[in-house]
């Protein structure tokens, strides 16, 4: 079970980080990326803004991602030394 887990946190670490590269393929100028956490909270907000949504949603999918395979390595952890606890 734990590898299980732990292949799942692999394909959320690279999802995230081929989402993160394709956001990054989206900037236009340093301007927009120096804007990307503003956006990233207006579109959590759920505030629209004259700017193009998909950059926000690109790199606020990213995040949940790399979170998601923090969360999922964490738990195979805990799973591995449970299992090496048991008699």
């Amino acid at each position: 079970m734990p590898f299980l887990f732990s292949l799942a946190a692999m394909f959320a670490i690279i999802v995230g980080i081929i989402l993160f590269i394709f956001s990054l393929a989206y900037v236009d100028d340093i301007e927009t990326l120096k804007n990307a956490p503003d956006l990233i909270w207006a579109f959590v907000c759920g505030r629209p803004n004259d700017a193009n949504i998909v950059v926000p949603l690109v790199m606020t999918l990213s995040v949940l991602s790399l979170v998601t395979s923090a969360i999922l390595f964490a738990f195979s952890r805990y799973l591995k030394h449970r299992d090496l606890q048991r008699p």
